[in-house]
């Protein structure tokens, strides 16, 4: 049996107490090797460019530079690591700005450690994860563009983010606790409502063409 790759993180966060609760986290698993914490881009930046780890776990409000400038720099010059913001900011436009600056994952800091530990796995591995919070906000910021369309129930719009984020049916199944002949009726019922015929064609609609999958 093959052993899973190790993740190699790095973390910037100027909250000490925040900081050290990650850095517990992950120094308990065997599957994350921390590179370091920083307390700010500017101390963080030097490291994290020689160090190339794979992910950065970032907050918005650093002292000095901020995480979504930083995390643009980032994307910049290390195109093959993550990003992803775990954070107290949960408006719209801090979201979309995150997003934008090419952060791949977004959490609150009220994450629950097996929710952050599944966020690193999941951006790893290719994935987008976003807490469904911050999830149903980004889908708020469409709602003028979805004038006319039947609303989705909050369990379908749940499903199309997942299916936005490159999600299979078996896969949303297994996550939503359901059986993959549920998450067909569901989607089945999206594309009636949005009077569509295939998934891209349905987040895109719903969402808008700017909404990142994985």
């Amino acid at each position: 049996m093959s052993v899973p790759d190790k993740i190699s993180i790095s973390i910037v966060e100027d909250d000490y107490e925040i900081a050290a609760e990650w850095l517990r986290i992950f120094l308990a698993s065997e599957r994350i090797h921390c590179c370091g914490h920083y307390g700010s881009a500017e101390e963080a930046a030097p490291a994290i460019y020689r160090a190339k780890p794979d992910v950065v776990l970032m907050d918005i409000g650093l002292p000095g530079k901020s995480g979504i400038r930083f995390c643009s720099e980032i994307r910049e010059r290390l195109p093959r690591t993550e990003i992803l913001i775990c954070t107290v900011f949960h408006d719209p436009d801090s979201i979309v700005e995150a997003l934008r600056a090419g952060a791949g994952g977004y959490l609150l800091k009220s994450a629950s450690e097996a929710e952050l530990l599944a966020a690193v796995d999941t951006i790893y591995t290719g994935g987008s994860p976003i807490d469904v919070q911050i999830a149903r906000k980004v889908i708020a910021l469409f709602q003028p563009e979805r004038k006319g369309m039947e609303a989705l129930s909050v369990r379908e719009e749940h499903i199309l983010s997942l299916v936005a984020r490159g999600y299979r049916n078996k896969e949303i199944a297994e996550k939503l606790f359901i059986s993959p002949e549920t998450v067909r009726t569901h989607i089945r019922n999206i594309y009636a409502k949005l009077q569509t015929n295939t998934r891209m064609e349905a987040v895109q609609k719903y969402f808008g063409t700017g909404f990142r999958g994985r």
